[in-house]
C-alpha cells in the first residue's frame, strides 16, 4: 500500500511540473518576476507621463499617467544629462515592485520645435 501511494504521488508531482502545464491559462505571458529582487518588468512595454513632483534635494520624484496612474522616478533612470523639471514628459518602461510602481528607462520627450 505505501508503494503505490508513493507513485499516485509521483506522478501527481510529475504532472504539476511539466512543461506544457505551467504558465498562464489565458495564453497571455504574465510578467516574469525577478527571483533576487522579486520585482516584476513590463519588458518592451512603453508609456508616457508627466512629472508630477520632484524633489531635487533627493533626486526623485513622480510621473502621472493620462489614466492617473502613479509611478516612481528615481533621477538614475533618465536618460539625458539634462535639468529636471515639474512638467516634464517622459517616456518610460513601467515595473512593479514590492514598493510600488516605478518608472524605468526614462527618457525626455521634447516638444516640437515651434516654427
Amino acid at each position: 500500500m505505501l508503494c503505490a501511494l508513493t507513485v499516485r504521488l509521483t506522478v501527481f508531482s510529475i504532472g504539476i511540473h511539466n512543461a506544457d502545464t505551467c504558465g498562464s491559462y489565458t495564453g497571455i505571458e504574465s510578467p516574469k518576476r525577478n527571483k533576487h529582487t522579486g520585482s516584476t518588468a513590463y519588458k518592451g512595454t512603453t508609456m508616457k507621463g508627466k512629472l508630477v513632483r520632484y524633489f531635487e534635494d533627493k533626486g526623485y520624484g513622480f510621473l502621472q499617467t493620462e489614466d492617473k496612474q502613479f509611478y516612481f522616478l528615481h533621477i538614475s533612470q533618465v536618460q539625458d544629462e539634462d535639468e529636471i523639471q515639474v512638467g516634464d514628459r517622459f517616456s518610460f518602461e513601467p515595473k512593479e515592485t514590492d514598493r510600488g510602481l516605478q518608472a524605468v528607462n526614462c527618457t525626455r520627450i521634447y516638444p516640437a520645435a515651434v516654427r
